[in-house]
């Protein structure tokens, strides 16, 4: 691992209801836990309509990205220049990776990138006992940035690249897992069981009203704040529909402990998957 290149990848998007349209696209070429060369940046400007909630996370308007966004089909192409054959890794890699797979199938591109390892995962096994590990929890709690609360595809690339650099790299060569396979293996381990479940959420609890609207989810696994039933409940009061099995309708799944097979096949159809956390933060004032 410590000579082998990838490629991180992290992507801003147009909202999350299909179709999705990436609207910016930043990587870092590494070469086991360090950077190497310079980075890579481009806006997309596919001239429609971003989700209001799309542009209060990452603030780019219609008006931005088509001052500022290059046609897609050519930003494209430069990525794949820079990327090469190297595989990509990302922090939520099952999400950027079906949003650049969709764009290149939309855009009649043959689609030659190589799936690498999601970080995420990777956090979660060698960093345990977090609260959260939404990526600017993670950078509050072990980087200290002054840019917390910034969101940006390149902005993102800089944390991710020092989160796993200066946190991840060293838990895991600490941990007898500095070469490839044996990060792979470690991701084949199932994640270890919350040592203390923390009380069950009131279903009185408030949520953001219309914030899931257009929205179908699945829940599976076990949860530390609530179960599956008051889930699936709050995500109606929000506005989503829910279904107790992934389809093509589907556009999120909520995994938690001890997640199977609904878990695998969202991965293999590339539909979203969230943790605990990150759908609280998508429903709670």
């Amino acid at each position: 691992m410590k000579d082998s290149p990838w490629i991180l990848v992290d992507t801003e998007t147009s909202g999350l209801s299909n179709p999705i349209y990436c609207v910016e696209i930043a990587a870092q070429r590494m070469r086991g836990p360090n950077p190497e060369g310079p980075p890579f940046s481009v806006f997309l400007n596919h001239d429609v309509e971003l989700e209001r909630r799309a542009v209060s996370t990452h603030g780019y308007t219609r008006e931005f990205l088509r001052s500022n966004g290059r046609p897609p089909r050519e930003a494209h192409l430069a990525f794949a220049a820079y990327v090469g054959d190297a595989p990509i890794w990302s922090f939520n890699l099952s999400y950027d990776f079906r949003v650049l797979e969709s764009e290149w199938a939309r855009l009649a591109m043959p689609s030659n990138l190589r799936r690498g390892l999601c970080l995420l995962e990777i956090a979660r096994r060698c960093i345990p006992s977090q609260p959260s590990y939404k990526l600017q929890d993670l950078r509050r709690a072990f980087l200290q940035e002054a840019n917390a609360n910034a969101h940006s595809a390149s902005g993102d690339i800089s944390t991710t690249q020092r989160l796993f650099s200066e946190v991840i790299w060293p838990h895991l060569c600490a941990n007898g897992r500095g070469t490839l396979q044996q990060i792979e293996e470690l991701l084949m381990e199932r994640r270890p069981r919350p040592c203390e479940a923390a009380p069950f959420m009131p279903l009185a609890v408030e949520v953001k009203p219309g914030s899931l609207n257009g929205l179908r989810f699945v829940f599976t696994g076990q949860f530390e704040t609530m179960s599956r039933e008051q889930a699936e409940e709050i995500a109606q009061r929000a506005g989503a529909k829910t279904s107790s099995s992934v389809s093509g309708k589907t556009t999120h799944v909520v995994a938690g402990y001890g997640a199977g097979s609904k878990l695998l096949k969202a991965q293999a159809a590339g539909i979203p998957v969230l943790d605990e956390t990150e759908f609280l933060r998508m429903i709670l004032p």
